[in-house]
């Protein structure tokens, strides 16, 4: 694929399981829709390539729009195949992480994905929590006057990011009740 490299490195958690850590940052909207679309083949591949009970998540820059995802279905389709999607199974009242003005649009730019042995409902020893899905944004330097996020801008000495961040939390199947 000609898209960004994929960051992976695999860490331990708490109890000593290993977790695969997967950063994307996707082509940007300027790039047309095959662009992403390769990105998340080789993600995918990537996937596969790991054992079917390794713990997976993926973060990052997704760059797909929300009518680009209506058109498409990247999220509710391809992924959700292989992934738990985090504004799919939480973060319901969240709008997004990406606001076009033009359009008067939200996105969800930034996703975070777990192997889908990490949802509550598997067998898998860490499970994520979708009720800690949420956006953080609490910072009075994250919105503009719109209440958008506020892009960082040195001179005015305001702002953090055009995107705002999206936080997950995993813990043991012992400490999740369902």
């Amino acid at each position: 694929s000609s898209t960004r490299g994929i960051l992976e490195v695999t860490l331990r958690l708490p109890d000593g399981s290993p977790i695969t850590v997967l950063g994307v940052h996707l082509p940007s909207q300027g790039n047309p829709s095959e662009m992403r679309f390769q990105a998340l083949q080789s993600l995918q591949k990537i996937r596969g390539g790991l054992p079917r009970d390794q713990l997976v998540l993926v973060g990052g820059d997704f760059n797909i729009s929300s009518v680009e995802e209506s058109q498409k279905n990247f999220f509710k389709g391809q992924l959700s195949k292989n992934w738990s999607v985090s504004h799919l199974i939480g973060c319901k009242n969240c709008k997004g992480t990406y606001y076009y003005h033009r359009d008067r649009s939200w996105s969800f730019f930034d996703v975070l994905l777990t192997s889908t042995n990490m949802l509550p409902t598997s067998d898998g020893k860490w499970k994520v929590v979708p009720e800690s899905i949420r956006i953080e944004n609490t910072s009075s330097y994250q919105k503009n006057r719109y209440g958008s996020p506020a892009r960082f801008d040195a001179l005015a000495k305001e702002g953090a990011s055009d995107h705002w961040p999206l936080v997950l939390e995993i813990a043991p199947k012992s400490q999740i009740s369902r």
